[in-house]
């Protein structure tokens, strides 16, 4: 911090930019797809999921004996997953997915491990959030309508969770939504 010599008021910040911090994170993403014909038409079924084994946080480089495991604490889920069903018949599609995020600790791991008998809500509880949408498309166009339904079941988020903030905003903090549209493809 600069200052000006007779008045000693603030005349130039100086700050420099660090890397000081590091991450290591491990995990397994998976994927499985399959597709077969179902009464004159075609089902698709995809599932990904991730599980997260370790995410852990090194504030400063200088101890790489410090760190913050923040797996399975708000904002990091062990588990994400989306199921998707997909049935095109004709110029028909149905859609459907899930959407699960695990439960999560309110709290850090230390601070959990230091009192695991806490009465307060700790966990988040997991969450699963189901989303439709029917399309048509118009045959030789190149448009298709779609109009579809978002948090189907209108699933609230966890208590004092609003979706706005990076912890809570893995959760539909909107609740159901609908959205109508056209999409159109160049021939």
């Amino acid at each position: 911090v600069r200052r000006d010599p007779v008045t000693n008021e603030v005349i130039f910040i100086e700050t420099l930019v660090q890397n000081i911090s590091a991450l290591k994170t491990s995990g397994i993403d998976f994927g499985t797809y399959y597709s077969h014909p179902l009464f004159g038409g075609r089902m698709n079924w995809n599932l990904d999921a991730t599980r997260v084994i370790s995410y852990q946080e090194f504030p400063f480089q200088e101890d790489k004996t410090q760190s913050i495991q923040d797996n399975g604490v708000l904002g990091f889920p062990e588990w994400k997953a989306v199921l998707r069903a997909r049935y095109t018949l004709q110029d028909w599609r149905f859609d459907w997915s899930a959407r699960y995020i695990s439960s999560m600790l309110r709290v850090s791991n230390e601070s959990f491990a230091s009192n695991p008998t806490s009465i307060t809500p700790v966990r988040t509880g997991s969450r699963t959030y189901s989303d439709v949408k029917v399309a048509y498309s118009f045959p030789k166009s190149g448009w298709q309508a779609y109009v579809g339904i978002n948090n189907l079941f209108d699933r609230d988020p966890p208590v004092n969770q609003f979706g706005t903030t990076f912890g809570s905003g893995l959760y539909d903090g909107i609740g159901r939504s609908y959205f109508a549209g056209f999409n159109y493809r160049f021939l």
